[in-house]
């Protein structure tokens, strides 16, 4: 049932997924919508209004984001007002079979099928002629090395073109051409994801299934897949060996503000010759964060877990300014990509503030990606080459909020302190979620996804 009346205008300039945001939230504002009301399902507004599935997706996401809506497991979407609490149960008028997730094959429907109970048919890996190594070097010593290297192998009897088929360092063979429509849209791409994991079943058999020895960061094929995904959609060039791989953005964040240059930063000072030139006394120099814009709060806890002191810095049009970083004596500096603007004063504050981070070793810039939209981040973002900051990134906001899988690209002396610390974990990321995340992505299907939310 539908019980939003108004008009999508098709011919504005405006995005139908901004025009939707923004009569949705001003129902919601307006009182026309009360918390708990639920709201029609995608495919519903998909229908009614005859536009695409992931036009209403992403809307729901940005109002979900923003606070104004939440979403039940099984249930669908449902009004809020920003800042209240979401009800820990689900509304009895709630109807499952209403769910955008009622046809995705369940993990008990995966594992029936495994054992010949059900008609679920997982997809076999196709069988092409071509086929390549796709390596990384992972020594942290050669951190600055070429991204990828390919390395020729013999071809099986008959085979000449060898392009396609990717012989991962575990000695499983994954087929990342792709044998769908070039053309493909993909209308839901948690149940494309949800097929990359059933591929993986397969593809990823060896991997799955053998003992090998844990790796905090992440397994080596997906710290490719994702540096794969950077260079194609942000021309973002990351050297694999620089990425972590954590299961939840906080949680990842949480990890790295508790390695020793953010916990102790006097020590990373360039010696007695900076004391004296710029008077600091080790002391005044403790963990502090300032935000630019406001930020989520599980973040602003994770700053806090981690004890640092927090300062919401003053912006205008042009972002923050440089002086109010230098006077909050600051060890880290936090912005989102969506602060970051594209106008002269900008970019001239910008330099300000690169110099700003250069001037100390114990100071940092963290980067958050919270846009999906393609970008050239080689020339946007400037900032990135520096050995002081780090990017930071989630799957939640590039596939579904229920994958929480979130990414870090971080400095070479980070990493090695990374190691160290956390050498007697393994990574919290399931080993059957990297390898279907590394099918996505290696296939091209997210870049597919989010091109087509970019053409909405």
């Amino acid at each position: 049932m539908n019980n939003l009346e108004f008009k999508l205008d098709k011919s504005s300039k405006v995005k139908l997924y901004c025009q939707l945001y923004q009569n949705i939230k001003e129902m919601i504002d307006k009182g026309d919508l009360v918390p708990n009301t639920k709201l029609p399902s995608i495919r519903t507004l998909s229908e009614d209004f005859a536009i695409s599935r992931n036009t209403v997706t992403k809307a729901y996401d940005e109002l979900e984001r923003d606070g104004y809506i939440y979403s039940l497991s099984k249930s669908g979407f449902f009004v809020k007002k920003p800042g209240e609490v979401i009800p820990e149960e689900i509304p009895s008028f709630a109807n499952p079979e209403d769910s955008e997730d009622a046809g995705i094959p369940t993990v008990e429907s995966i594992i029936k099928e495994r054992a010949g109970e059900s008609e679920i048919s997982i997809p076999q890996p196709e069988e092409t002629p071509n086929t390549f190594i796709l390596k990384d070097n992972f020594s942290t010593e050669s951190i600055d090395s070429e991204r990828v290297t390919r390395v020729n192998i013999q071809a099986p009897a008959g085979v000449e073109d060898k392009s396609s088929l990717i012989m991962m360092n575990s000695g499983d063979v994954v087929n990342s051409k792709v044998t769908e429509d070039e053309d493909e849209i993909i209308d839901s791409p948690l149940e494309a994801f949800i097929k990359s994991c059933i591929n993986a079943l397969e593809e990823h058999k060896f991997r799955l299934e053998k003992d090998r020895e844990h790796d905090i960061t992440g397994e080596a094929p997906l710290r490719i897949a994702i540096a794969s995904f950077l260079y194609k959609f942000h021309n973002f060039d990351v050297n694999p060996a620089s990425l972590i791989i954590g299961s939840n953005l906080a949680f990842l964040l949480l990890d790295i503000l508790s390695l020793d240059q953010f916990q102790h930063p006097e020590k990373y000072l360039r010696g007695l010759l900076q004391l004296a030139e710029k008077s600091i006394s080790t002391s005044s120099i403790i963990p502090r964060v300032g935000f630019e814009g406001p930020v989520d709060i599980s973040i602003r806890k994770a700053f806090t877990c981690a004890g640092f002191e927090i300062v919401d810095l003053e912006c205008d049009e042009h972002g923050v300014k440089p002086e109010d970083i230098e006077k909050a004596q600051l060890t880290v500096f936090f912005r989102k990509t969506s602060d970051i603007k594209e106008t002269s004063e900008f970019l001239e504050r910008q330099t300000s503030i690169v110099k700003w981070l250069n001037d100390a070793l114990y100071r940092y810039i963290i980067v958050y990606d919270n846009s999906s939209e393609k970008s050239d981040y080689s020339t946007k973002y400037k900032t990135l080459d520096s050995k002081q900051v780090i990017y930071l990134n989630s799957f939640s906001n590039l596939i579904s909020k229920s994958i929480s899988t979130a990414f870090s690209a971080i400095p070479n002396t980070l990493i090695q302190s990374y190691k160290k610390k956390y050498s007697d974990f393994d990574c919290p990321v399931s080993m059957l979620e990297q390898c279907g995340l590394v099918d996505f992505l290696l296939k091209d299907k997210l870049i597919k996804y989010l091109t087509s939310i970019e053409q909405l």
